[in-house]
């Protein structure tokens, strides 16, 4: 199953058993005080959905605002954050990618969003398409991620504004929770070949990120973030 529904489901689980723990006190209390048969069924019928519904809110609330509590729950197998994909050819970065991966609100896994973008002749950066995971279309078997996407275009190609495919992260990491990915994706609609050659490196440096978090797709700051990663990309391929 996927390690994050793992999760949601065994909080549904250990709600469904609290509720049916704390309905048997409360309907156990209400049989001493005399009250009929029926009003008793229907008084638990009520209180197990009623209290289920109520722990589940909660954990939902809960695990969707603590990052922490997710790290600590699914260990090494934690993916969340920013992460900086390169595209390569023959070991020239071709294109870059501003990856975004968080937990679905909705219990439903993982969710992917982000920015592509190239540079043009003169080395100006372009920016090509957003992307984002379809919902309830990912499944993530640690250290395998895969999920259904769309592209939209920030300007039409071949007439089309936006166009659906399907991708793979693998993830790896030396020690703790994983700090790299290597991805592979195909277009499905036009083209069923797969491309491989993806790098993704988790963003680590915190100012790094707070540029991210305030910057729009198309910033001056941004670019500049894109150029470190760049150069640091070339430095760890002149070192391998």
């Amino acid at each position: 199953m996927d390690s994050y529904k793992k999760v949601y489901r065994y909080f549904e689980l250990i709600s469904i058993g609290t509720s049916a723990l704390v309905t048997k006190a409360i309907t156990d209390w209400v049989q001493g005080l005399k009250v009929q048969q029926i009003v008793v069924l229907s008084l638990t019928f009520a209180l197990v959905y009623l209290l289920n519904e109520l722990f589940i809110w909660i954990f939902k609330n809960i695990f969707n605002n603590f990052p922490h509590l997710r790290r600590y729950f699914l260990g090494e197998e934690f993916v969340e954050g920013v992460w900086i994909e390169f595209l390569t050819d023959n070991g020239n970065v071709t294109s870059i990618g501003i990856v975004l991966i968080k937990a679905d609100k909705e219990g439903n896994g993982l969710k992917l969003s982000g920015a592509n973008y190239s540079a043009n002749s003169t080395g100006d950066w372009i920016f090509n398409y957003t992307f984002s995971s379809k919902n309830e279309l990912t499944r993530f078997q640690f250290p395998v991620l895969d999920f259904a996407y769309v592209n939209s275009f920030y300007i039409r190609v071949n007439g089309r504004q936006s166009i659906e495919g399907v991708a793979q992260l693998t993830f790896s990491s030396i020690q703790g929770t994983p700090s790299r990915y290597h991805a592979s994706f195909n277009l499905a609609e036009d083209d069923p070949r797969t491309v491989g050659g993806l790098e993704g490196w988790k963003i680590q440096d915190k100012n790094d990120l707070k540029e991210l978090e305030k910057d729009s797709i198309n910033s001056s700051n941004l670019y500049k973030i894109l150029d470190k990663y760049i150069q640091l990309k070339q430095s760890n391929q002149r070192h391998n």
